[in-house]
């Protein structure tokens, strides 16, 4: 299916050599105030060695503000939203991994899972203050530019997503 999304496609010369850790730590730091003043403590746990992926950065940044975005909105207040770098494999590729996990306000099932790439899924179909409901199948996209996957783990009570990024 066609990309209908509003960022533009990726070019050769968009692309550069990034480390994961130092992507990281500057979204940490613009954002730990942020969640300060929503009751949310940000937590960063870097690898212990640098982890390169080759990608466009402004579109990295982007999925990985969609998932803090949504970290912020749907987080129980008084809990940790922890940003974890590492490195895994997957089907014998290395990957460069970027996780988020987070308590949400409310249980999430396995079903509701499953639907939170489709466009414009929203988990209150009827509150329209929470946005269009694009972010999630955006960072899907995104990924997918970058030769990468997205998972989704419901553990106990937490939230884990997962983005595997080609190193």
């Amino acid at each position: 299916t066609p990309c209908e999304h509003s960022f533009p496609t990726r070019r050769s010369s968009d692309l550069e050599n990034l480390e994961l850790n130092e992507l990281a730590r500057q979204l940490f730091e613009d954002e730990e105030s942020t969640f300060e003043k929503r009751s949310l403590k940000l937590e960063l746990e870097l690898s212990n060695e640098p982890v390169y992926t080759y990608g466009d950065s402004n579109l990295l940044a982007r999925a990985v503000n969609n998932l803090l975005s949504n970290s912020l909105k749907y987080s129980k207040p008084n809990t940790v939203v922890k940003i974890k770098i590492s490195r895994e494999k997957l089907n014998n590729v290395n990957y460069g991994v970027f996780s988020f996990s987070n308590i949400p306000k409310e249980p999430i099932s396995k079903a509701e899972v499953g639907s939170f790439f489709e466009r414009l899924y929203k988990k209150d179909q009827s509150r329209s203050d929470e946005g269009s409901g694009l972010g999630l199948s955006i960072v899907k996209d995104i990924v997918k530019l970058h030769g990468g996957t997205i998972k989704v783990y419901n553990e106990k009570e937490e939230i884990i997503f997962k983005l595997f990024i080609k190193s």
